[in-house]
């Protein structure tokens, strides 16, 4: 897989953004993790391990394994704050065991931090690096990179990311950088 992550500091903002792309979308989902701080708030938190590869190329038993395995997770952490669904843009490619939180005070930021490190911790010995997920990968596997590529276009152009980082950089430099870099296709 491709790790891309993007940190930004500043006086008012926190932001980690993190994605891993598989390079064999049709059999590794993706892990996505969007945290946005505000002083000392966390606007919003946003975790996840995404199947936007469905079937016939993402194998089922792989999707059926990352639903079981984020809505245990999730249930872990239902007691983070929240006042609105998540967005549609944000669960779209979910199995549904997302988690969004929103207008987190400081007092929950250990429990953010956990859940960030739980969702990674399965995303990485679950799938990535689990050896009994080895699949062939012939080259008729080609139209999962490029469904998996839509899905990241498709989270460009809807997410306030796009915006936010275009106030800060300029919106040339913002579509250069999410077009060649965070959301650029992963190779197979």
């Amino acid at each position: 897989g491709q790790l891309r992550s993007v940190k930004i500091d500043s006086e008012k903002s926190n932001i980690l953004n993190v994605w891993i792309f598989p390079n064999r979308p049709q059999c590794k989902p993706v892990f996505a993790a969007e945290l946005i701080g505000v002083g000392e708030t966390v606007r919003v938190a946003f975790i996840d391990i995404q199947t936007p590869v469905l079937a016939p190329v993402l194998d089922v038993a792989i999707a059926e394994e990352v639903a079981t395995m984020t809505k245990l997770l999730a249930a872990r952490f239902t007691n983070l704050p929240c006042d609105e669904p998540a967005p549609d843009w944000a669960i779209g490619a979910s199995a549904g065991g997302f988690t969004y939180a929103r207008a987190v005070p400081p007092q929950f930021l250990p429990q953010v931090s956990q859940c960030y490190l739980a969702y990674l911790d399965t995303y990485f010995n679950g799938f990535l690096f689990d050896s009994s997920l080895q699949y062939s990968y012939p080259s008729r596997y080609q139209p999962a990179l490029e469904t998996l590529h839509q899905y990241q276009l498709h989270h460009m152009e809807h997410s306030p990311g796009k915006k936010f980082l275009g106030n800060l950089f300029g919106a040339s430099w913002t579509q250069q950088f999410m077009q060649e870099f965070l959301f650029a296709m992963p190779r197979g």
